[in-house]
């Protein structure tokens, strides 16, 4: 089965929700915003990211100090920045192509000159911060991917229920290699064709009795594994899903692939790192050897 990615603007968690209830399976569906998806780009084709991405607050923060050394804007709040910094995210998201040519064009162009002047004047100041600091924001990651035509090979959809902004849809080209779909989510359940789900509701507080009665409903009604999904799977699920899975050997898959924090190898290492960071405490040393993640045959066939 061929990867579908989704692009798209709306709730990851209610998609998947519609997805499930009319009978369309998540595995191997992938729904991302512009930032995920041209991170998940930049993974794919081993373009590593050297600059430390900037928060929102910091980005707030800088675009607040930053304004308030222009005379236009020298007696401005905290709230007026974040508006600022806002009405500059949407200017650079109508850009395609060369960003600092571009945005100026979208700012003389506006019909409040000199408050758009002194705004493309915060904007320039801003984007030397991030270079001078060596940070990166998440346009600048998305712009990175159109300029190195970072492609992946899956099938790609977006949505008519919402419009994605001008640089949105010329990442969405070049990552899908210009041969992307765009639907309805009605179309792509396919509604007309499929029934409704029977949705039953059960009362298991705590993720670890919701697991219990998910896979002992299964169990109990004989329903093939493979014809199972439990979609909206996060990490508080997952490790008890594998703890089941290892235990009682049942076959299971995650749509895309066992988060890393979730495995033995990371717990292990994460004890060590521990150990090393408090001086190689014997209480650190002790919660390592004998943690469960740890193989102590294996530890001491080796020392003696």
């Amino acid at each position: 089965m061929k990867e579908t990615i989704i692009l798209s603007n709306l709730n990851e968690k209610e998609l998947l929700k519609t997805f499930a209830l009319n009978g369309v399976g998540s595995f191997n569906v992938r729904v991302f915003n512009a930032e995920g998806l041209a991170k998940e780009a930049s993974i794919r084709n081993g373009n590593v990211i050297n600059q430390r991405q900037i928060s929102t607050i910091e980005q707030e923060c800088a675009i607040y100090n930053i304004s308030k050394e222009i005379d236009y804007f020298k007696d401005i709040s905290f709230l007026d920045a974040k508006n600022i910094n806002e009405a500059i995210t949407y200017a650079r998201k109508l850009c395609r192509g060369s960003e600092e040519d571009k945005i100026e064009t979208v700012f003389f162009d506006g019909e409040f000159r000199e408050k758009n002047l002194a705004i493309l004047e915060v904007y320039k100041e801003y984007k030397q911060y991030l270079t001078e600091n060596n940070l990166i924001d998440s346009i600048e990651i998305i712009n990175n991917v159109i300029k190195n035509h970072n492609k992946i090979d899956a099938e790609f959809v977006t949505f008519l229920e919402t419009s994605l902004e001008p640089l949105e849809e010329e990442l969405i080209k070049v990552a899908s290699n210009n041969n992307y779909g765009k639907k309805t989510i009605r179309e792509f359940v396919q509604k007309e064709n499929k029934q409704l789900a029977n949705v039953t509701y059960a009362n298991a507080y705590g993720s670890v009795n919701e697991v219990e009665y998910i896979l002992g409903y299964i169990a109990k009604n004989n329903i093939r594994y493979d014809d199972c999904v439990i979609a909206l799977l996060d990490n508080s699920y997952a490790k008890h899903f594998i703890n089941y899975r290892d235990t009682y050997d049942i076959p299971m898959t995650f749509g895309v692939g066992q988060d890393l924090s979730l495995s033995n190898s990371f717990k292990v290492l994460t004890l060590l790192d521990r150990w090393n960071k408090q001086y190689n405490a014997i209480n650190s040393l002790n919660e390592l050897i004998n943690a469960s993640e740890f193989n102590t045959n294996k530890f001491w066939s080796a020392v003696f």
